[in-house]
């Protein structure tokens, strides 16, 4: 009887083994190569600068600006679709590093969030948003 339990207990095992091993991702680290860092520097309005950093050189990738109010609203289709209506694949996209000075409608002293994300062709989000939260200089 003792023998009995123990293949079948060494049965299940295999079987748990077997069907975890096929549930795992194909690739490693599969989003990492989306991931997208953001940096923030400058003392002042006119010299602040957001910089972002793909880990993947060539992928394409975009951002948007938003409140603190807005963002939790926003939806992935949201932002996608606006990118369908307004850009081109893939023309209208960053690739590599790239820095931008701050935009003229922004004020000082004020809390904005910036969302970054890696697009594929036809506008798709291809990977996780970046979501950063970060406070104007003061002039």
């Amino acid at each position: 009887m003792k023998k009995i339990f123990f293949v079948l207990m060494l049965g299940a095992m295999a079987l748990s083994i077997t069907s975890c091993k096929q549930n795992e991702p194909s690739t490693p680290d599969s989003g990492a190569k989306n991931a997208i860092s953001v940096t923030f520097s400058g003392e002042n309005m006119d010299e602040f600068e957001i910089t972002f950093t793909p880990q993947d050189p060539d992928m394409y990738y975009s951002y948007a600006f938003t409140n603190k109010y807005d963002v939790d609203g926003l939806t992935k289709e949201q932002l996608e679709k606006n990118m369908q209506d307004f850009f081109t694949y893939p023309e209208d996209f960053l690739k590599g590093e790239k820095s931008i000075s701050l935009e003229s409608w922004m004020s000082p002293s004020t809390e904005y969030i910036i969302l970054v994300y890696p697009v594929a062709e036809g506008c798709i989000i291809n990977g996780e948003i970046v979501k950063e939260t970060f406070t104007t200089p003061n002039h």
